[in-house]
């Protein structure tokens, strides 16, 4: 178990650094310069000279739940990721994943973790690719982490985070709730603003209808299928991949008990330009590693339904053949690789769409009625619509695109490909649906 210290002092005192370090000679604590965090959490760097010689560099992460937007708004009112560290029930985390949390402390609403520095181990902050070996070790941890906990006693502990309070966290009604928006830390804020102000724009009624509609009954899409215990926010950078081959998790303040494809649909979305591969072989790997973790294989009849609700796709799409491309106007679209979505690029374009085209693409559906698809005409010069329809969307794939800002959220798609927007295309020309086959 991680030490747990009776006040944030004790996390730097040498008399408590001596118990998970051995003989202390000299502490010092300095301010952690490019450390930045969305929750509000402050960063130090602690380097503690040990008597043999040599220099431990830790990272000592303090936090207020009450000034903490993420834990206001997912219900968190004693600190999660210190809950998590002290709950015997939640020990077999760090069999999945190197525990490389040192101690904790909470006092006077304070929390303090103490860890081993990572910075050396962590990915880069760039648009790339991972490497593909890289993506199948985080495939493999966070397979091994549902396998571990899934359908488990401890998803019952009333401080983990739920499905509806990750789809609360930074749903459209930010634009309406004064309160929210001054939760959001800038310039979180002001993205998320703007991009939801930009689809109220060019949705209609209808759509953003659908949109904002209570978390929970979104999430109740989700209560057919097995829950486990997710990280919660899966995105490279709070993964570690070691020297010795295992693998550290940071940042657990969503941990949550929930469908494990919702935190799949969050990893596609937030790595959307970190993938080494298309989104379908993504979860195809994630299935593959899921199924040997917990030793029996996962019956297409519960995995293409799981993955529809978790993601955006309607369970029309995971069955029956495919409707013809016969009918359709305009060129081929041209596919990003990365699933569903579609992304035309308006090369050499700059500033806002074409005047004249179309404000909302369109699409016809099988049975010959026009509907709004999630589409835009950014400032980034390219479009984004999902291949299936906008009523049967769901939380874990289009809100998180939309929740980091419409006008940014091109990068989704993966590598933008020169084209021409097609007038028009049918409900099933898609690539295919992620995790559910063509």
């Amino acid at each position: 178990m991680v030490l747990r210290l009776d006040s944030i002092d004790q996390l730097t005192q040498p008399g408590s650094l001596e118990r998970v370090l051995g003989p202390v000679v000299r502490v010092r604590r300095e301010p952690m310069s490019g450390a930045s965090s969305f929750s509000g959490a402050r960063h130090e760097r602690v380097r503690v000279d040990l008597a043999d010689g040599t220099t431990e560099t830790l990272v000592l992460k303090l936090a207020r739940p009450e000034r903490n937007w993420i834990a206001q708004r997912t219900c968190d009112g004693l600190g999660r990721e210190a809950a998590l560290l002290g709950e015997p029930a939640l020990a077999g985390v760090w069999e999945v994943f190197a525990r490389t949390y040192l101690a904790f402390a909470q006092a006077d609403g304070e929390l303090g973790l103490l860890m081993v520095d990572l910075g050396e181990y962590l990915p880069p902050d760039v648009r790339e690719p991972i490497a593909e070996a890289h993506e199948e070790a985080l495939l493999t941890g966070l397979a091994r982490l549902h396998a571990r906990f899934w359908e488990s006693p401890p998803l019952e502990l009333p401080w983990l985070a739920d499905a509806p309070a990750l789809v609360r966290l930074l749903g459209p009604q930010i634009l309406d709730d004064a309160t929210h928006r001054d939760m959001v830390p800038s310039p979180l804020r002001e993205r998320v603003v703007e991009g939801w102000t930009l689809a109220r724009a060019r949705l209609s009624p209808r759509a953003w209808g659908v949109l904002t509609r209570p978390a929970d009954e979104w999430t109740r899409l989700f209560e057919p299928f097995p829950r486990t215990l997710i990280h919660g926010d899966s995105k490279v950078a709070n993964f570690a991949l070691l020297p010795t081959g295992r693998l550290a998790a940071i940042d657990w303040e969503v941990a949550s008990s929930a469908t494990p494809t919702v935190e799949m649909g969050w990893y596609l979305i937030v790595n959307s330009t970190r993938l080494a591969r298309p989104r379908d072989e993504v979860l195809a790997a994630y299935r593959r590693h899921l199924e040997a973790e917990r030793g029996a294989a996962i019956p297409e009849s519960r995995w293409s339904p799981c993955c529809c609700s978790a993601f955006r796709r309607p369970r029309r799409c995971c069955s029956g053949p495919r409707p013809s491309r016969a009918g359709r106007r305009g060129p081929a679209p041209r596919t990003s690789g990365r699933g569903g979505w579609i992304s035309w690029s308006r090369s050499q374009q700059a500033g806002t769409c074409d005047p004249g085209w179309p404000g909302s693409m369109r699409r016809i559906t099988t049975d010959g009625r026009h509907r709004d698809p999630v589409s835009l005409c950014a400032p980034t010069r390219s479009w984004q619509v999902d291949a299936c329809r906008l009523q049967d969307v769901s939380a874990g794939t289009v809100l998180p695109h939309l929740q980091q800002g419409l006008v940014r959220v091109s990068a989704g798609c993966g590598p933008q490909r020169p084209g021409r927007c097609p007038d028009s295309y049918e409900q099933g020309a898609s690539p295919g649906c992620a995790g559910c086959g063509p």
